[in-house]
């Protein structure tokens, strides 16, 4: 049974409990439009069989917020729909089938976990924007924004009637956010929560993390200024990169439930080495 959430009159969520995750449902006039497909197929089929069944209407768009293989895994659930993403998220998830997404990787995923990942295939999407992209009904709008900052190409989503904003990765509720992406920015990110600000939410679905408000954009904030300060400090005291992993004073919130979160959080801490460094140069 796929238990969804009502959030408001016009969206649904599906959390995934084994890592925190979100897939986002609108409910427009005609149609439904999911955010993000999670992280393997057959929970997306899962997901869209349920909500087309308790609203009786079909799903037509998906919308991701980013490349990452936990918010895109799902795509195949979709490949009868218009899959939407900035130009810049279509770019990495080509680039991922020379590196992370290789035929080996792949095979081996489904060898291992062949009750989730038996007939993986990658999906792209196949309408792209740059910068903003809006769906409309007589209802309501779905304003999508491309921020960058967790990666090259990071997109959020607002809905201004009923002020909910849906943030993929650029927001963690509660716990510490992965900024190691190779394009992860987090001078970036600060501009991209400012902005997610001013459209003064009132609710807000994270990437990962429980549902929220607008407190905890600022709690980021504060967070992520933490992480600048530590790091500046640490470049300006003549410490190298390569001695990082010696340090184990570097400001984190609470690990994610996800295995490997030592290593996500130690690219984390390197990638953030080479964003400051540029900076204070």
């Amino acid at each position: 049974m796929v238990k969804l959430d009502k959030i408001s009159y016009s969206v649904w969520d599906y959390s995934i409990q084994d890592y925190d995750g979100h897939i986002t449902i609108i409910q427009l006039k005609d149609r439904l439009v999911f955010i993000d497909s999670g992280k393997e197929p057959i929970t997306a089929r899962k997901v869209r069989l349920e909500v087309e069944k308790l609203t009786n209407l079909p799903v037509k768009q998906l919308i991701l917020t980013h490349q990452h293989w936990d918010h895109v895994f799902g795509n195949q659930a979709f490949e009868d729909c218009d899959i939407i993403s900035s130009k810049a998220t279509l770019d990495d998830m080509k680039s991922y089938l020379m590196t992370y997404w290789t035929d080996e990787n792949l095979n081996k995923m489904r060898e291992e976990e062949p009750e989730d990942y038996a007939d993986l295939k990658i999906v792209f999407p196949n309408i792209i924007f740059e910068k903003e992209y809006q769906i409309k009904d007589e209802n309501i709008s779905i304003k999508i924004f491309q921020g960058d900052g967790h990666s090259a190409g990071s997109c959020y989503v607002f809905i201004p009637e009923e002020k909910i904003l849906i943030t993929g990765d650029l927001l963690f509720c509660k716990m510490t956010p992965f900024f190691g992406d190779p394009n992860a920015d987090i001078y970036t990110w600060l501009d991209v929560y400012r902005q997610m600000l001013e459209l003064s939410p009132e609710i807000i679905i994270p990437g990962h993390g429980e549902i929220t408000d607008q407190s905890e954009i600022q709690n980021q904030i504060d967070y992520f200024e933490r992480c600048i300060a530590w790091m500046t400090k640490y470049i300006e005291d003549g410490f190298l990169k390569e001695n990082l992993d010696e340090r184990d004073d570097f400001p984190l919130i609470k690990a994610m439930n996800i295995e490997g979160f030592d290593e996500l959080v130690k690219s984390s801490i390197r990638r953030t080495f080479d964003v400051v460094e540029e900076r204070i140069k």
